[in-house]
């Protein structure tokens, strides 16, 4: 058993976690190397650091108006989000 390295609070009407996939495209260096997640039910999108076994970043990164079914990411490590409504969003810095 290995045991979780992240765990969070239902409080906030945050629910379902979607996985995702650790950033490795070029649009937003300072996202490289970070795990990003979502919440299906909230729209909220997370990004965790974790480095010689343990968490060394953890933050929100946006809140979206979707239901976060997926990730997707193309051949130059760039991230999208699908959409439980049919939309697929690419993850870009603000």
């Amino acid at each position: 058993l290995i045991e979780p390295i992240k765990e969070y609070p239902h409080k906030n009407g945050d629910n379902s976690i979607t996985g995702g996939y650790v950033y490795r495209g070029k649009g937003i260096p300072n996202l490289v190397g970070w795990y990003v997640y979502g919440d299906f039910s909230s729209g909220r999108i997370w990004a965790l650091k974790y480095e010689d076994g343990k968490v060394t970043g953890d933050g929100l990164l946006m809140k979206i108006r979707a239901q976060i079914a997926s990730f997707g990411e193309d051949q130059d490590g760039e991230l999208y989000i699908c959409d439980h409504g049919g939309r697929i969003l690419k993850l870009v810095a603000k």
